[in-house]
């Protein structure tokens, strides 16, 4: 399977929605090995937005008008996954340093979890 931006986009838009807002800073990139059963594999993440150009955040007011808020920093990740070219791994940085992370597999097993940094 090769790496589909369109499935990518799909893994991080759903991971998105998982991720409380908070005031740590969340890293560039970071490394971290997934675990599922007896099974580990380390994963390269990198920060990646799926936030389009003309991305923005409009909160209604109590009048019905809306304003412009501040996008907080982008908080999901693409990853590769060491030894596994046709692997793909999204992530999502959340608060107290826990990531939540979902794997797919070339023979399409998939690991989903949230864990601890």
């Amino acid at each position: 399977m090769l790496c589909d931006a369109r499935v990518l986009r799909a893994l991080l838009v759903s991971l998105a929605g998982a991720a409380p807002l908070v005031s740590q800073s969340p890293p560039v990139s970071f490394t971290h090995t997934v675990t599922f059963g007896p099974s580990s594999h380390v994963v390269d993440f990198q920060r990646h937005s799926v936030r389009g150009p003309r991305y923005s955040i409009l909160v209604q007011q109590a009048d019905g008008s809306l304003s412009t808020h501040v996008a907080p920093v982008v908080r999901t990740y693409i990853g590769t996954v060491r030894g596994q070219p046709g692997a793909m791994a999204s992530a999502v940085w959340r608060a107290a340093g826990k990531i939540f992370y979902h794997v797919v597999f070339e023979d399409g097993a998939e690991w989903q979890r949230t864990a601890l940094l």
